[in-house]
């Protein structure tokens, strides 16, 4: 693996004069039992380091293809989003400048409110790679035929992003809202 040289980087940094972060206080759903296919409305409430809670209405569409069963909507911020593909990422020893590239381009901006789906199939990351919604016999040889050395990172859930809700400040925390497929 060839090291890069870097000749130069270039930065712009915008300094605001206040504290502009919001936190996830709130979620809910008016009916948590959907259909396949259907609209759902979610209202969300965000608490600003100072001043009044922001209330933000919108709607996610349940896929079609979604199991019957219990799922749920994770409402989240970027470090939650990004923490498995960085973990993943940190975890090679073998990654080439096009795939750091990839990762770092893959990393979601912080001023933005993150709905996913999250359903219980796995999930595989390897180096900047993020394999969704994996049968169980292709883990089962991806496990087997790894290589020394080449580790890869599996979680037992897919996060299906949905929708990214931006805002006027640094969004942090995280809400999970259970919803029920009939």
């Amino acid at each position: 693996m060839k090291t890069p040289e870097v000749k130069r980087v270039n930065v712009t940094v915008d300094l605001l004069p206040e504290r502009r972060i919001a936190a996830i206080e709130n979620a809910w759903v008016a009916d948590s039992d959907v259909e396949a296919g259907q609209q759902l409305p979610v209202k969300v409430f965000l608490r600003p380091y100072r001043g009044d809670p922001i209330e933000r209405d919108f709607s996610i569409r349940i896929p079609e293809t979604l199991a019957k069963g219990d799922h749920h909507i994770l409402l989240s911020d970027s470090s939650t989003v990004n923490r498995m593909t960085n973990v993943a990422g940190m975890m090679s020893h073998f990654l080439d400048v096009s795939e750091t590239v990839s990762l770092l381009n893959q990393e979601r901006a912080n001023n933005r409110l993150y709905v996913s789906l999250v359903e219980a199939s796995p999930t595989a990351y390897f180096d900047d790679k993020t394999m969704p919604s994996l049968p169980a016999s292709v883990l089962n040889v991806m496990q087997a035929g790894r290589s020394p050395g080449r580790s890869f990172l599996t979680t037992p859930e897919t996060a299906v992003e949905q929708a990214a809700l931006p805002f006027d400040y640094v969004v942090t925390g995280s809400f999970s809202l259970h919803i029920h497929v009939k």
